[in-house]
């Protein structure tokens, strides 16, 4: 029994922490969808984004699915895979509407911060 009990925790936790790393990858994009209207995306860059999307998504799930030694591993891996798509998300916004986004993420992480105390 008990260690059904500990198997068990073991797969939730590991599923916990697959599906937190996944969420995390795309929460940048998940912002500027969110914010698609205050940053007055045009309908390329809203296309180009969605397409990013999909092709951020298709990667996290990849390495989701890969062994890793440790937490630390995995997250350097998701670290380093996302790079790229930062610098892409960069290239397709404009300069104010990444001065826009950067001032909104400002804001949620301090109304987080604040949530938390």
């Amino acid at each position: 029994m008990e260690i059904r009990i500990a198997l068990f925790a073991a797969l939730f936790f590991l599923a916990a922490s697959n599906m937190y790393a996944q969420q995390r990858s795309t929460r940048l994009l998940d912002a500027i969808n969110e914010m698609s209207e205050d940053l007055q995306l045009s309908d390329q860059q809203q296309a180009q984004l969605e397409t990013l999307k999909a092709e951020m998504n298709a990667d996290m799930q990849a390495l989701n699915e890969q062994d890793f030694e440790d937490r630390s591993a995995k997250r350097e891996a998701f670290q380093n895979a996302m790079a790229p798509y930062k610098e892409r998300v960069n290239e397709i916004l404009t300069d104010e509407q990444k001065a826009m986004l950067k001032e909104k993420r400002k804001n949620n992480r301090k109304h987080r911060e604040k949530s938390h105390k």
